[in-house]
Parts: C-alpha cells; structure tokens; sequence
C-alpha cells in the first residue's frame, strides 16, 4: 500500500515530536541526576566536616558562616586550599593527556580513502 505524500509528511512529523519529547525526557534525567550528585556531594562533605569538627554542629547558621569564613581566611588554610587546587589540577591533567592523546593520534578506520576504494564513497 502507497502512502500519499501527505501522509509520509504526517508520519514523519510525527517522528520528530517523538524524537523531540524523547530529547526533552533525557535532558530532564540529566538535570535530576546532576542534583542528585550535587546533593550527595554536599551531604558527603557536610558529614565529614561534622565528623572531623564535631563542635560545629551545634553552631547555628550564622555562627557556621562566620566559622567557615574566618577559617577559610587564614592564610594557611588559603596555602592548603591552593595546594588542594594544584593537586585536583594535576590529577586531571594525568588523566586528561592520555585521553585526548589516544583520541588524536587514533587514525580513523574510515578515510574516504577506504570509502572510494570499497566502492562506498
């Protein structure tokens, strides 16, 4: 059985708003996973900092942000939070080069090359 142009243009408009609230679900899932992360992160690192200062988790909000400022001020805490960055740096620039390095210097299977001389191109 033909379609008519008109219904091929129905069919295929249809598959676009299919692709489209599939692109709209997944962006959706990314988003909540990324607060799940944040909110797992934040829980993690909030409960160490309670269990290696246990007196903090009586102090109040205000009290906590003026801690946490004063502390986070210090000059040694700024030379160990620098460190801390260039370590984290480091880290991801071990990992990164040999990443890209694989990535750019991998010769593609399929050149046109190949292409032309399969009969594909």
């Amino acid at each position: 059985m033909l379609k008519t142009k008109r219904d091929k243009i129905q069919s295929i408009e249809t598959k676009i708003l299919q692709l489209q609230n599939q692109k709209q679900r997944i962006l959706q899932q990314q988003k909540l996973q990324a607060r799940k992360d944040r909110t797992r992160r934040l829980c993690s690192r909030a409960g160490l900092f309670e269990s290696i200062l246990p007196a903090t988790i009586n102090l109040t909000e205000e009290q906590f942000k003026v801690f946490l400022t004063k502390l986070l001020r210090s000059n040694e805490s700024s030379t160990l939070l620098g460190k801390a960055f260039e370590d984290a740096l480091l880290i991801e620039t071990q990992i990164s080069p040999s990443f890209k390095t694989m990535n750019e210097t991998e010769v593609p299977s399929e050149t046109k090359e190949n292409r032309e001389d399969s009969g594909m191109a």
